[in-house]
């Protein structure tokens, strides 16, 4: 009977031992709750340090990872993560948080091998689309297009998704197999491609040289749906591969951005037929901005600049009276100052540019070029070393107006 008393006494004391320890903790857990409560995380991160050391109960580490990462703390979240680790190696939330940091850094090689450990703890039950995803996504980052193929291919059977289509047909881009991509579009898209959709996938075809299998796709679209959608998807087409005439008849009938005409001509400084479209926009839209683009043509195209160089002045005034295009008003200054027309007064045109770009080497070169003519060597010598010295010593037209400036600091 005796023994029996002792007994009960003494499962009486642990279980108030016990009550007294989780009462401690419990107040704890509180006082960390007030500390979050306030702001105050690192505080709290202490006191579920004390906890966890005390305990060696991982719910406490996982608070102290949770709260050392929203507070950007990575150095130390990654030490309490892999202490974590050692113990437990299938937390999905600490992967994630892991997962996050290694995006953070930019350190796609964790981040595919973490990536990696979720989606394999997730198929036990499920998979994630969204992370096989983001798989797909740092594979095709590291130009491992098979895995990203693989991984975007899972995700998008999940659920179909334009991003995700986007991603597949940009990998199938880089690796020469468009034809992979064209039924999932074609499925995708009924009727008519998405702009922004097929914008990417033309510069990414121009880009691997396969324009004529997204042409392909495009004209399968118009052909199937003339609509002004489709039309404009293929006019791209068409001008990337200087195709004038089929891109200027898409335009004409579907009042297509003939602008991007203008620019490929002009890219190909083919001024005459640029000068075309312009008059042509000109009339039809009167939009002071083309009189600019047309006083570049007309001085680039000229073989004796000063027969021009009136118009072309009168054109950019035109251009740059009610509005501030840094191209232009940089163009005209050093057109005004170059010439010996009126120095001053180019100095302020250079200077309007500068106040959208105050780093442009071009529109530097003009300011110093302007004081220089105006025999204020010293700012014109300060204003041209702003340019960076790589631009300094390899822009012939830069460098011969340095040489120019320094002789005459020795004066």
């Amino acid at each position: 009977m005796y023994w029996c008393f002792k007994k009960i006494i003494a499962l009486l004391f642990c279980f108030v031992v016990f009550s007294y320890g989780q009462n401690i903790q419990d107040d704890k857990i509180f006082e960390a709750l007030s500390f979050i409560d306030v702001g105050d995380y690192k505080s709290a991160i202490g006191i579920y340090n004390e906890l966890y050391e005390a305990t060696n109960n991982l719910e406490y580490l996982q608070e102290v990872i949770k709260l050392s990462a929203s507070i950007g703390d990575i150095d130390n979240t990654l030490r309490y993560i892999n202490e974590y680790q050692n113990v437990n190696n299938n937390n999905l939330e600490i992967k994630y948080i892991l997962a996050g940091i290694y995006m953070t850094l930019k350190d796609s090689n964790n981040a595919i091998s973490v990536y990696e450990e979720i989606i394999r703890l997730e198929n036990r039950d499920f998979s994630n689309k969204t992370n096989l995803k983001t798989l797909g996504g740092l594979y095709a980052l590291q130009r491992s297009f098979d895995n990203a193929q693989k991984y975007l291919m899972q995700s998008y059977a999940l659920e179909k998704d334009m991003h995700t289509l986007l991603l597949i047909a940009s990998v199938d881009i880089s690796l020469d197999d468009f034809d992979h991509s064209v039924p999932l579009i074609k499925d995708y898209f009924k009727s008519e491609i998405d702009d922004d959709f097929a914008q990417v996938i033309t510069q990414l075809a121009f880009s691997n040289k396969i324009l004529d299998d997204v042409e392909d796709l495009f004209s399968f679209y118009y052909d199937k749906n003339p609509n002004v959608i489709n039309a404009n998807n293929l006019f791209r087409i068409y001008v990337l591969d200087d195709n004038f005439d089929d891109a200027l008849d898409l335009a004409y009938k579907y009042d297509l951005n003939l602008e991007t005409i203008v620019d490929k001509y002009l890219s190909i400084k083919d001024y005459k037929n640029a000068r075309t479209i312009l008059k042509q926009l000109i009339d039809k839209k009167n939009d002071v901005y083309y009189y600019g683009v047309m006083a570049i043509i007309d001085f680039e195209e000229a073989e004796d600049k000063m027969v021009v160089v009136d118009s072309v002045i009168n054109n950019f005034k035109i251009a740059l009276k009610d509005a501030n295009y840094p191209l232009f008003a940089n163009y005209l200054g050093y057109l005004l100052i170059d010439y010996d027309i009126d120095i001053n007064e180019g100095i302020q045109y250079v200077r309007n540019a500068l106040k959208e770009d105050p780093k442009n080497p071009a529109y530097l070169d003009s300011l110093a070029w302007g004081y220089y003519k105006l025999h204020q060597c010293k700012e014109a010598f300060e204003v041209i070393n702003a340019i960076p010295k790589e631009i300094l010593e390899h822009e012939k037209e830069i460098k011969e107006h340095l040489g120019y400036i320094e002789n005459c600091l020795q004066k």
